[in-house]
C-alpha cells in the first residue's frame, strides 16, 4: 500500500505531462485565468484520491495555481 506522500509524487509525475511543474512537492498548475470552481474541484478529487487534504491559492502575478499537500 502506498503512502499519501508516495501518491502525491506520483500524482506529480504525472500531471507533468499535461503541464504542470513541480519543485520542492508543490505542484504549479499554469491557469492564466483564476477559475476558483474547476480548482475546488481538481482538489477535491486529488484529496480523495491519495486521502489527504490540499490546499493552494492563485499567484496573480505569476499567473498560476500553487497546489501542496496541506
Amino acid at each position: 500500500m502506498l503512502t499519501p506522500r508516495e501518491k502525491w509524487n506520483l500524482l506529480c509525475k504525472l500531471l507533468l505531462n499535461f503541464g504542470t511543474r513541480v519543485e520542492y512537492n508543490i505542484l504549479y498548475l499554469n491557469w492564466s485565468v483564476k477559475d476558483e470552481e474547476q480548482f475546488i474541484f481538481l482538489t477535491r478529487c486529488i484529496s480523495q484520491c491519495i486521502n489527504v487534504k490540499i490546499t493552494g491559492f492563485y499567484d496573480y502575478h505569476k499567473r498560476h495555481w500553487k497546489i501542496q499537500l496541506g
